[in-house]
């Protein structure tokens, strides 16, 4: 039986199993009950050096269910799809919320923000297919030898990995939702070692789709691996200074995920977030707008409903850099006195604006002498108040053009001077980011160094 036709036949039968523990569920005296059920397939081969170090064929299924009653919530789990296995997971998570406190707030979506079955959108999200092993095998150590092969530096790999997945997911509940979909995913990374001077470097690449066919090729991967290995070779030290630093598309995307938990409406309903009450308020520069798009064909973070069966819609989160909303589950929703938009389980293809209609280069010579940052280590920014200090990795740039790389300093400030002080963005986009945005140029950060 074709891959997809499965797929189908197994959707149907979850389908067949939710509504019937729902169905259990009501019976049994709760309340409202939710329901999550989902199985998948996958293989993930990784090499060293040519070398197979590991390969692993999963599958795995599960199913959750979360029951509410008189203003209490139970919630158990089980991987074994029996109908008496359902019903005994509808029993155990019955009998947790008998002994737990009452929360009103502790509901089912209103019926009228439950996407109904007419408006769910296929968005191209399975392309199922199943590689064996030594096809993946094969890939890998043609994608090492490919590297390694490049320049005399490039010493050994430091792991090549290649995996797939795919599956289909069902969520339903006792207002007459019922519905799933199936995903794919495909992935093929590198890392290299390089070496100069006794000295050692690391870097990679990586390349990911829900397509098989729309993977980078092993030499393009392969390339990229070299190329920002060889790039980092040589670095020297920096002084401690305050100076403008460019970080990299996908550092300037990690601040957008910083910025996207700050809005969320758990830390915002608990008063723990940097950005606590800013609805409404500028909260990033007038350039920028972060517009919000569930509904991309074959995008990793597209999806027809959000994680309760809510609509999702096509919106700016950020609009000239006024906070126009929070992201909010059903739950968080009543917490703030509002409604939700759609957003348990998080976000959906953000794209950022920029303000430089041109690539990388020219975000150089807007800054002309600076440090631009290419990785970054330890832990993340506090959502709570914003500060963050981590340790980092980038290249010394004067007169507006990279001179070399530099090593073992930190930058340290706050997320909202960050944000402030942000003054201009590239267009270097990199399409393997859910979070959509170009190398950014911030004015102004402490760099603690030798």
């Amino acid at each position: 039986m074709e891959i997809r036709e499965r797929l189908r036949n197994e959707q149907k039968k979850l389908e067949e199993i939710v509504s019937r523990g729902l169905d259990y569920a009501r019976k049994s005296g709760v309340t409202e009950a939710y329901m999550n059920i989902g199985q998948s397939t996958g293989l993930s081969v990784s090499t060293l050096n040519g070398e197979v170090e590991n390969i692993e064929f999963n599958k795995s299924r599960g199913l959750s269910v979360t029951v509410y009653s008189d203003g209490r919530r139970g919630r158990s789990s089980t991987s074994d799809l029996s109908r008496e296995a359902v019903e005994s997971a509808v029993d155990a998570a019955y009998s947790i919320a008998r002994h737990t406190s009452r929360d009103p707030d502790a509901v089912l979506p209103d019926d009228d923000m439950l996407v109904p079955a007419s408006e769910i959108r296929d968005l191209d999200l399975c392309h199922p297919s199943e590689p064996d092993s030594e096809s993946a095998i094969e890939l890998l150590s043609k994608t090492e030898k490919l590297a390694l092969s490049m320049d005399p530096r490039l010493r050994r790999s430091h792991g090549a990995d290649y995996g797939y997945s795919y599956g289909v997911g069902v969520m339903g509940n006792t207002h007459g939702f019922c519905s799933g979909y199936p995903t794919s995913a495909y992935s093929l990374s590198l890392g290299l070692i390089g070496e100069k001077d006794g000295a050692v470097e690391t870097g990679g690449s990586y390349t990911c789709s829900r397509y098989p066919d729309r993977l980078m090729s092993a030499e393009e991967v392969a390339r990229e691996a070299a190329d920002r290995t060889l790039r980092k070779l040589g670095p020297r030290k920096v002084q401690t200074m305050r100076v403008p630093v460019i970080l990299e598309n996908h550092l300037a995307a990690g601040l957008f995920e910083v910025f996207a938990s700050a809005i969320g409406g758990r830390h915002q309903y608990q008063h723990i977030s940097f950005l606590d009450g800013k609805l409404g308020e500028k909260v990033l520069p007038d350039w920028v707008t972060i517009h919000e798009d569930p509904f991309i064909r074959g995008a990793f973070g597209s999806a027809p409903f959000d994680g309760e069966g809510v609509r999702v819609k096509v919106s700016d989160i950020v609009s000239c850099g006024k906070l126009n909303e929070y992201l909010l589950s059903t739950y968080t929703a009543r917490k703030l006195g509002m409604r939700t938009n759609g957003h348990s389980g998080g976000i959906y293809n953000w794209f950022v604006t920029n303000n430089t209609m041109d690539g990388l280069d020219s975000l150089l010579k807007t800054m002309g002498k600076g440090i631009f940052v290419t990785k970054l280590m330890g832990q993340g920014a506090s959502v709570i108040d914003g500060n963050f200090s981590r340790g980092a990795f980038g290249f010394w740039v004067e007169d507006g053009e990279i001179k070399y790389p530099v090593h073992e300093f930190t930058i340290a400030g706050n997320m909202k001077d960050v944000f402030k002080n942000m003054i201009a963005m590239a267009d270097d986009y990199d399409p393997r980011l859910d979070i959509q945005s170009g190398s950014v140029l911030i004015d102004d950060i402490a760099v603690a160094g030798s």
